[in-house]
């Protein structure tokens, strides 16, 4: 139940962010930039959460394979994982 209501309130901040940054600084061609800054403050959110545990990341590894192995160690280190 943690992590659902952690994953909510890094939603909520997320959107809460984007929302105002749009609202100053709107552009339809900041759109990349939106989203880029709602995947920073959600992953921030999520950390300082610590929403995200060491099991969660082993699943994400296994289901990507070697190839991708990658992704699982860098997710882990950007939200702080041990």
């Amino acid at each position: 139940m943690k992590a659902y209501q952690s994953a909510w309130i890094a939603s909520l901040v997320m959107g809460v962010v984007v929302l105002g940054a749009q609202q100053i600084f709107y552009n339809k061609y900041l759109l990349v930039l939106y989203v880029g800054l709602g995947a920073l403050v959600f992953l921030f959110a999520m950390r300082q959460l610590r929403a995200v545990r060491r099991e969660d990341i082993d699943l994400l590894s296994d289901f990507l394979g070697p190839k991708m192995k990658f992704i699982p160690r860098w997710l882990g280190k950007v939200l702080g994982v041990k």
